[in-house]
């Protein structure tokens, strides 16, 4: 009932948004414990305006220094400016959000790097970006969903949420998410939940 997700959302200067989702591996109080470390740090970094690719640096360096071997971070952040639709991210090991656009088309947010904690030499990120209108949507979340598992032991899948934001498409934000959550339960049935959902 305690686990290592993470999500926040950072208001910058202007009109940009900072989004952030995250998973530290294992589960229970110490994932939670680091997520919530990873969280102060990232809220220390934000003020200083760094560029998106030097704050990930940051960030993984902090990580790596606080946390045992055995620990890591998959992270996701972008930046969206609100006016232009404009959003430009780096995926560090963590599930590709689904960009799903108004025409049914469903794009994965992969451009990035390494999970974070992992080494503390330096790792050259890429970023990446995508264009939003005025219908498109975003869909953020962490492995517990596609990893979700029935009781043959098979996986909801990345595919089956895909198909099911398709068939969904063009309701609004909570319809979604409720639609995918069902779907996800639907799979599961007596099975239970396997991982933190978020």
């Amino acid at each position: 009932h305690v686990g290592g997700d993470y999500y926040d959302f950072i208001k910058l200067s202007g009109d940009k948004l900072l989004i952030v989702i995250a998973d530290v591996s294992g589960k229970g109080m110490p994932a939670a414990l680091i997520m919530a470390s990873v969280q102060a740090a990232l809220r220390v970094l934000v003020p200083l305006n760094l560029p998106i690719l030097e704050l990930i640096r940051r960030l993984n360096e902090i990580i790596f220094q606080n946390t045992a071997a055995d620990k890591y971070i998959t992270f996701f952040c972008g930046i969206l400016d609100i006016n232009t639709g404009g959003f430009n991210y780096i995926n560090a090991g963590h599930n590709p959000p689904l960009l799903c656009e108004s025409g049914g088309d469903v794009l994965q947010l992969k451009e990035g790097g390494l999970i974070l904690g992992f080494s503390d030499e330096p790792f050259e990120y890429s970023s990446g970006s995508a264009n939003l209108n005025s219908s498109d949507f975003i869909v953020f979340y962490t492995d517990g969903v596609p990893d979700s598992l029935n009781s043959d032991m098979m996986e909801y899948g990345e595919e089956r949420m895909i198909s099911k934001l398709q068939e969904i498409h063009g309701k609004p934000a909570g319809i979604t998410i409720d639609g995918i959550i069902a779907d996800v339960n639907d799979f599961v049935g007596r099975a239970g939940q396997y991982d933190d959902i978020t």
